[in-house]
């Protein structure tokens, strides 16, 4: 094309370069919104708003779509009802996505771990301020200094309690209750954190929970007495133990009775049958004879063939 003019002339030549049409991409837009929005229709909270739905990727389609999955965006006002500009609690990421489906069919959000609307300040002071003196326990970084002797290595192994933090877990849902029997093992250690001593107990071999230092036994109630929930002494196994049948059993100097029989469970039955071993019993443990001394055992240290039985 030429332009002619007195004296001059011009041409302009088309010299565009158009590059190859790309491949078309989807976008990537990671927002942060508050939780528990509420969806865009207005019906019911935003799915994506969730704590469940953090670090959920979602292929959003439309803008209807993402309003109903991450709300509608916010953005704070003045009281005035002035837009603030640059505010940094302002959705900017949402709206970023729902500019892109203005002009685009897909696009995939993922909303951070992160809750917008606790970020919010108030002009409301905080109180209930916590009474001087007042202790915060950490459960589960506290060494509860619980030590149990095992006799086979010779040393003191450290316990880790079931730590109760919660009346529900306790006899008649009180703190002063002691723990219900559905919680632990035999064996195990639980402390008692509602209770503000922290009282600790030991479920004993008749899955009942014992406090440690507590000696309320009573002829109603004998699994109460501590002392009772560890053997005083233990036998031999029975595969190296000679139980000769018809022989005398004498605990703290007074005859129990005559074995009916050569099993450890035959000397267990006379032992807790005698009415002269107030306080003692015995139990097949593990196929050893382990003899137990409650409070209200006698102090006797007479020897039983190769046992010994009393308290101090």
């Amino acid at each position: 094309m030429a332009l002619v003019s007195p004296g001059v002339e011009i041409s302009v030549v088309d010299e565009s370069a158009y590059p190859a049409a790309s491949t078309a991409t989807v976008p990537y837009i990671l927002i942060a919104t508050a939780e528990n929005k509420i969806n865009g229709a207005g019906t019911g909270t935003a799915s994506g708003t969730v704590a469940s739905a953090v670090g959920n990727t979602y292929l959003i389609s439309s803008q209807r779509e993402l309003v109903n999955t991450f709300g509608n965006p916010f953005f704070y006002k003045t009281s005035g009802g002035t837009p603030i500009h640059g505010y940094e609690l302002n959705e900017y990421g949402l709206q970023a996505a729902y500019s892109v489906l203005g002009v685009s069919n897909r696009a995939y959000v993922q909303r951070a771990d992160i809750d917008l609307a606790e970020l919010t300040p108030t002009t409301v002071r905080p109180e209930g301020s916590p009474t001087n003196g007042t202790y915060w326990l950490d459960t589960g970084e506290t060494a509860w200094g619980i030590f149990e002797w095992n006799e086979t290595n010779n040393a003191f192994t450290n316990k880790v309690p079931t730590v109760i933090t919660s009346t529900t877990d306790l006899v008649g849902g009180v703190a002063s209750g002691a723990p219900k029997s559905n919680i632990g093992n035999i064996g195990d250690y639980a402390v008692n954190a509602v209770n503000a001593n922290n009282p600790v107990y030991y479920k004993n071999r008749n899955n009942v929970w014992v406090l440690l230092g507590d000696n309320s036994n009573t002829a109603s109630a004998p699994d109460l007495d501590w002392y009772d929930s560890w053997p005083v002494v233990t036998s031999a196994s029975s595969s190296t133990l000679t139980i000769v049948s018809g022989a005398n059993l004498v605990i703290n100097g007074t005859t129990t009775g005559n074995t009916a029989g050569t099993s450890i469970d035959d000397v267990v039955s006379v032992i807790n049958a005698a009415a002269s071993t107030t306080g003692v019993t015995a139990y097949n443990r593990s196929n050893k004879i382990a003899l137990y001394a409650g409070t209200d055992a006698s102090d006797g240290t007479t020897a039983v063939g190769s046992f010994v039985i009393g308290r101090k």
